[in-house]
């Protein structure tokens, strides 16, 4: 099989015309048909209807495509739910990029083995061609592109498709145990301890995988690819959940999971209903305080295992030396510390309306830093007193940036210096 097969019956279609035996030069545009000069987007054949070099040399099949006889279809989840447990903007940020991750280490695992994949388009990925050293990768390493969902060929031997459903389970274990060697060496006295066996357990059963199947018939492979997305996703309609029972108080955010702590235990192993609420608080006291990590958690921190394990991945000193564990090689500079938390993005809503309102911006610069030197004066006094101030205050009364304009003057306005 080869990228003409693909492309037999479009051929067709000109068998009574006279073509070109040389190679295009110029592109068709995909929407109205007209050759045009794009010597980036070069059309690969005559007859090819809008299919460019470019894109044609993505999904070349390679030396061993007569050998991919099976098309299938992969993907794995809850993301949504993986997505959705957290308290920061970054939690969410670093959840989508270690979806990427596992989405490029199980596209990396079946080329590897010898399939190819034909969807998501993915020989521009930083994070791929750092795997297969390539490239030794930009701050684009760092940037979530690849979906959950690939479609790939591959030869027809036994258990192959078997062994690539599971690389999303072995590679998220393998990931952890490097993550909790890295998160150790930052902060031993906080980060070790029994807790760490929660952590492996419940990510045990986080994820699921679904696979479909066939052989490839080329008059209908369209239609095919089509009806195994079909039928992963009735499985998944109908799929049962896993999972473990902790003796612990509840994760404000997950009924299923216990709050984390060190010496956390399961019930049929002698777990009780959790710790004591002042051990639990005191230990996300010292996590604040004492941790060399004191920026990464808050006091009202309550995070669960899954939760925790993408507060940890944020910290650029325990994702880069996780990568260079598993992979053996230097990812590049991981650019997380400069993501933006809630005061940033206060910050800058707070700028964006000002400057949409210029004639406004002279007359209220002077008075707006008046009211944030006063106010940061009074807030750090107190703050010394024990008493809230800053976001905590702001949150506390109930002002955010997506209600109205006197956000400005009554919530948050003493959070940054914005027109200086």
């Amino acid at each position: 099989m080869n990228l003409k097969d693909w492309l037999s019956k479009q051929s067709q279609l000109y068998l009574n015309q006279t073509l070109p035996d040389d190679t295009p030069t110029k592109s068709i545009h995909p929407v109205s048909g007209e050759w045009q000069n794009s010597p980036s987007m070069n059309s690969k054949f005559w007859w090819g209807g809008g299919a460019s070099e470019e894109a044609c040399k993505q999904i070349e099949l390679g030396e061993n495509a007569a050998d991919l006889t099976q098309v299938a279809v992969i993907t794995f989840g809850p993301v949504q739910t993986f997505l959705g447990g957290g308290q920061r903007l970054r939690d969410w940020a670093v959840a989508s990029w270690l979806c990427h991750y596992l989405s490029a280490v199980l596209i990396y695992r079946w080329e590897e083995a010898g399939g190819k994949v034909l969807l998501p388009l993915h020989q521009s990925s930083e994070l791929i061609n750092w795997l297969w050293g390539t490239t030794s990768g930009t701050e684009k390493f760092w940037q979530a592109e690849l979906p959950n969902v690939v479609t790939g060929l591959y030869p027809d031997e036994p258990d192959w498709l078997q062994r690539r459903e599971a690389v999303i389970k072995d590679e998220w274990q393998r990931f952890l145990a490097a993550l909790e060697d890295s998160a150790i060496d930052q902060d031993p006295r906080l980060l070790n301890g029994q807790g760490w066996r929660v952590i492996h357990l419940d990510h045990q059963y986080l994820w699921s995988v679904y696979a479909e199947s066939t052989s490839i018939n080329m008059a209908t492979v369209s239609e095919d690819i089509d009806k195994l997305h079909k039928r992963i996703e009735s499985r998944k309609i109908g799929r049962q959940w896993q999972g473990t029972w902790w003796g612990g108080r509840t994760s404000p955010r997950d009924g299923c999971l216990s709050i984390w702590h060190p010496g956390l235990r399961l019930i049929y192993q002698g777990g009780t209903w959790g710790l004591p609420d002042d051990q639990i608080k005191s230990w996300w006291e010292r996590a604040t305080q004492e941790s060399k990590f004191q920026g990464l958690f808050s006091q009202s921190d309550r995070l669960n295992s899954i939760e925790l394990v993408k507060r940890l991945a944020s910290v650029p000193e325990i994702i880069e030396p996780t990568l260079e564990r598993l992979w053996d090689k230097t990812p590049p500079n991981c650019p997380w510390e400069r993501f933006p938390d809630r005061t940033a993005a206060a910050a800058a809503w707070v700028t964006s309306q000002m400057q949409e309102n210029p004639d406004l911006h002279a007359h209220l610069r002077n008075q707006w830093n008046q009211k944030l030197t006063n106010l940061e004066k009074d807030y750090f006094s107190r703050a010394k007193k024990k008493s809230k101030w800053g976001m905590p205050l702001a949150d506390q009364a109930g002002f955010h940036p997506s209600r109205q304009g006197n956000f400005c003057w009554r919530g948050r306005f003493f959070i940054v210096r914005a027109f200086d």
